[in-house]
């Protein structure tokens, strides 16, 4: 557990939080994939422009570079989207080895997408230089690209936060805690067995502080008793002498 970089995020649990950074892959990759497809568009239609980017005339000479460059990210952002709705749907299931080697191979894939994705923009808005403030839409897309890239990162540390949670859970035995809820996090799970462990405890002392209560109000109420008999006793033997 010493390994896991999150044990939840923001005010979600680490079960939840992973299943919202599926959700927001699968929008992000799918705009990512259309601002691509447009530019592309512009690239290789010569009737198709788009207001507010660099002009067609003045990068005709790494067409070919952009041509490439955009139909891989395509390619990768239409990846994401597919991997990310699998892995969503993957996380519903209660088998925690499927869950492990899903979260695996897709924070895998985040990484390499994170690094091809952050390639491809520095060699795009470096040979852009200035007139990426300039241009509308390429503005758009560059703070886009910045965004997506630090959210991609957290995203990335949350599924490889879930896998360290999910191999703990299953290393200690925890899915199989009666009454705990399986879909917490693992410091939500201890955080509620603690609770009703020390519930049980408490339980406990109260049933012995009223069991010792009892017997102790037992034995003043027989030494009452014992005490009025002797009375008694002495009342008699001193009538009859």
């Amino acid at each position: 557990m010493a390994r896991c970089a999150l044990t939840q995020c923001c005010c979600f649990n680490l079960h939840t939080a992973t299943r919202a950074c599926m959700i927001y892959i699968m929008a992000s990759s799918l705009v990512a994939g259309l601002l691509v497809s447009l530019d592309l568009a512009d690239i290789l239609d010569d009737k198709f422009s788009i207001q507010g980017t660099f002009k067609t005339e003045f990068r005709v000479h790494i067409n070919d570079v952009m041509t490439a460059l955009n139909s891989v990210m395509i390619c990768a952002h239409l990846f994401m989207f597919f991997l990310a709705s699998l892995t969503l749907a993957v996380s519903q299931n209660e088998d925690t080895k499927l869950n492990v080697c899903m979260l695996l191979f897709c924070t895998v894939s985040m990484c390499l997408y994170i690094l091809i994705e952050f390639a491809v923009g520095m060699y795009f808005y470096t040979w852009m230089n200035y007139h990426i403030f300039i241009n509308a839409f390429i503005c758009f897309n560059w703070g886009f690209w910045i965004l997506r890239t630090i959210m991609n990162i957290v995203c990335a540390m949350v599924t490889h936060s879930r896998i360290i949670d999910l191999k703990f859970q299953k290393k200690y035995d925890l899915l199989n805690m009666p009454g705990v809820n399986h879909s917490l996090s693992t410091a939500s799970m201890l955080s509620s067995s603690m609770r009703s462990v020390a519930g049980q405890q408490h339980i406990r002392a109260m049933s012995s502080q009223r069991l010792y209560a009892s017997r102790q109000s037992l034995q003043q109420s027989s030494r009452s008793l014992n005490i009025s008999r002797s009375q008694q006793s002495l009342n008699k033997s001193a009538a009859n002498f």
